[in-house]
């Protein structure tokens, strides 16, 4: 890709479930109006719009290994992911995390075992059914 000759440029992230990249509505300037943008500019991570099924009322839960990661001052800045996700419904997840979503994500990390946790938990409700 070439530069496109513009101050502005369309923010893009990076899927964390499909790799693939995603436009986030976003225009982003150069603050020194210097014509040295592309088209597009990725700027991170995230979970795009289909993966993330928030139209359907859910959030992704992404397994990462704690120990495998990179923290900065306590801080997740290098999450490494195992490949396991779900998908709960946000009532479901208020509930069984105690905590009201954060609409500032579309997703979240959740450590080894969560998932399986989880999965053990629907088995034993859809056996009670």
């Amino acid at each position: 890709m070439g530069k496109t000759g513009n101050i502005a440029t369309l923010e893009q992230k990076k899927c964390l479930v499909c790799g693939e990249d995603y436009d986030t509505g976003n225009i982003l300037l150069d603050r020194r109006l210097k014509e040295s943008f592309e088209m597009h500019t990725l700027t991170g991570s995230g979970v795009c719009k289909t993966c993330s099924k928030e139209d359907e009322g859910y959030r992704p839960l992404l397994e990462f290994d704690v120990d495998k990661s990179e923290f900065i001052k306590g801080e997740l800045v290098g999450p490494y992911l195992t490949g396991r996700v779900i998908h709960i419904k946000n009532e479901a997840f208020e509930k069984i995390f105690d905590m009201e979503l954060d609409d500032s994500v579309n997703f979240n990390f959740v450590e080894l075992g969560v998932i399986e946790n989880l999965e053990d938990l629907m088995k034993d409700t859809e056996d009670e059914i």
